[in-house]
């Protein structure tokens, strides 16, 4: 009885080196497959957070450029209230969809983003 409980204990002590290197080779391969696995996983992640971030600082971009703009236009400037409009209507856009989820536009407005 004894011998028994020894020989299901060191059952690695009756294997050749052959098959102990071929077993340590096989633990080693699937770890590393879960590995690349797990590290995909989280890397797919990341993409839509860095969406995310960017259209946020986007935000903060607008509403300092709605105030710069909103100045302008109560000091009578008209020719910049297209600009301000646009800039009024991307920020509603991209409020919406970071709140409700969706696409925001990126920089369909880019050329009336140039300051004059």
């Amino acid at each position: 009885m004894k011998l028994n409980k020894l020989a299901q204990v060191g059952f690695l002590k009756n294997l050749s080196i052959m098959r102990k290197m071929i077993l340590i080779f096989t633990i080693i391969l699937i770890v590393g497959i879960g590995n690349i696995g797990i590290i995909t996983y989280f890397q797919n992640l990341q993409k839509t957070d860095a969406g995310i971030v960017d259209v946020a600082g986007r935000q903060r971009m607008l509403s300092q450029k709605i105030g710069f703009y909103s100045q302008l236009a109560a000091k009578g400037n008209v020719d910049d209230l297209q600009i301000l409009s646009d800039s009024i209507k991307l920020h509603d856009e991209s409020l919406l969809a970071l709140t409700n989820g969706g696409i925001a536009k990126l920089f369909e407005l880019y050329e009336s983003w140039v300051l004059k």
